[in-house]
């Protein structure tokens, strides 16, 4: 699932969730099972791979994108189950945060930058 997807589509969601607009949340916690597993499969595939020398940073950052990604997803899932709106901003929040961490890859590696240990994690 492309980052700006997830993202867009969670900003669409959250706020039908805090005004209980949804009709069919079987359908909801589907598609966000769906998408953790989609992201956890992506990480495993960065997990198993070693990163081409020089790439370790690019290869952290990407993992930690992804696990604030799963991480705000499970927020809305916290939601479900105790309705605290907080837990829906708090997702957005993480999903932002990760969204924003491929966002910078993403130019990072258009612009053939060089990321060294500078780049900070988390």
């Amino acid at each position: 699932m492309d980052n700006n997807i997830l993202l867009d589509f969670l900003r669409k969601l959250a706020p039908k969730l805090r005004n209980d607009e949804i009709e069919d949340i079987d359908n909801i916690v589907e598609t966000l099972t769906m998408t953790q597993d989609h992201l956890a499969v992506i990480y495993q595939g960065y997990e198993a791979e070693e990163a081409p020398e020089g790439a370790e940073m690019l290869r952290d950052l990407m993992m930690e994108a992804l696990q604030l990604m799963f991480a705000g997803v499970d927020e809305f899932f916290n939601f479900l189950e105790d309705g605290q709106t907080e837990r829906l901003d708090e997702g957005l929040a993480l999903v932002e945060e990760g969204n924003d961490i491929m966002t910078s890859i993403k130019h990072a590696v258009e612009n053939n930058q060089d990321w060294t240990s500078s780049a900070s994690l988390g």
